[in-house]
């Protein structure tokens, strides 16, 4: 398996003071970019096992375990995703993720 994507893991969303624009702003946290295998497939049997996923979701597979995102971006896209399901094993960890609306 090869763990080719970058993913990025935001945190919460602050309130920061913007010194140039003189007004409150929404900061997200950035928590760490971490190397992945990321497929569409997988999901199906996920669906069977799991059951009440989105069919578009994707599985996110990573080494090491992913700290409390409020959300993901995986490969340097706008497109935000959410963790739905989270299964540990010893050697790995899988996520399936959704993708979320945001403007």
């Amino acid at each position: 398996m090869r763990y080719d994507s970058l993913i990025h893991c935001y945190g919460d969303i602050k309130r920061v003071f913007d010194k140039t624009k003189r007004d409150f702003v929404n900061q997200e946290q950035y928590l760490g970019g971490f190397f992945a295998n990321v497929t569409d497939t997988g999901t199906d049997r996920t669906n069977q096992l799991f059951g009440d996923l989105n069919i578009q979701s994707k599985t996110v597979r990573t080494v090491e375990e992913l700290p409390a995102c409020t959300f993901l971006q995986l490969d340097d896209t706008d497109t935000r995703y959410k963790i739905l399901k989270a299964i540990h094993t010893l050697k790995s960890h899988t996520y399936v993720v959704s993708e979320v609306k945001h403007g």
